[in-house]
């Protein structure tokens, strides 16, 4: 059994409905399994995977989340759709 008491996760693309995709189903079930075992949830997603399209295998949603860090960048629309789903922290440098 597998405990984790804090998770940093990525993601290859962040959908406008919230989802969490990564390349392939495999990483995608590897990555679901973390997200079930660990107590705290963090995204690391810059915002260049907003919206960024292409094949994916969904893990989750952001609402699996407690926090997303990310870049500035998203644009304000977009952002305001997100944060419905999870807070959303710009990470300045």
């Amino acid at each position: 059994t597998l405990k984790i008491d804090l998770c940093f996760i990525g993601a290859d693309a962040v959908a406008l409905d919230g989802q969490c995709l990564v390349t392939t189903p495999e990483e995608a079930s590897l990555t679901r399994t973390m997200l079930r075992r660990a107590g705290r949830r963090v995204l690391l997603a810059d915002h260049t995977k907003v919206d960024a399209g292409g094949p994916g295998a969904a893990y989750g949603g952001l609402g699996d989340f407690h926090l997303w860090i990310t870049t500035p960048g998203i644009d304000p629309g977009k952002l305001d759709t997100l944060r419905r789903f999870v807070t959303i922290k710009e990470a300045t440098t």
